[in-house]
């Protein structure tokens, strides 16, 4: 039997636990030994370059709304906010995963960016509540979780989605 889809929360989406991003960094820093920190670092960097140059001319506001552990190394699940729409994505060292709240429909249709038919599982998402995974884009554009293998992919996925 085919599990009909049903979205069970509307944009926006309201989060009870809202942890500045650049406090969240500074209360969290793992021992400079763990050999996944370089890793850690470049995500950091990452989410620098997603804010400060793709995103920064819509004045995204970007929070830490929980935590997931990759390689033994906690790791925030970030929200990303704008007038219009919020993403909560995490990066686990091997993918990102995103969730897509907006308020109306994307003019671009992503193809070859996303897998546009793919349903990613809950248990995909770490450090996602269960509230903010979604179905696929062609099930509903305005509210979706994708995965995306690449920052470069995740950079460019983000920038045209803003777009509308």
């Amino acid at each position: 039997m085919t599990k009909i889809y049903q979205p069970t929360v509307t944009y926006p989406i309201q989060f009870a636990n809202r942890i500045n991003y650049e406090q969240w960094l500074k209360d969290n820093q793992p021992h400079p030994g763990m050999m996944w920190n370089e890793a850690r670092l470049r995500q950091i960097n990452d989410i620098r370059i997603l804010m400060e140059e793709t995103l920064a001319s819509i004045n995204p506001i970007i929070s830490v709304v929980s935590t997931h552990k990759s390689k033994s190394i906690v790791l925030p699940v970030y929200l990303v906010e704008t007038q219009t729409q919020q993403f909560i994505l995490r990066d686990n060292f091997y993918n990102w995963t995103l969730s897509v709240i907006r308020k109306s429909e994307n003019y671009y249709r992503l193809r070859d960016i996303i897998n546009r038919d793919e349903i990613i599982s809950s248990c995909y998402c770490e450090g996602f509540e269960s509230c903010w995974t979604f179905g696929s884009y062609n099930m509903d554009p305005t509210m979706f979780t994708c995965q995306v293998i690449s920052f470069n992919t995740l950079n460019i996925l983000m920038y045209l989605l803003t777009l509308a």
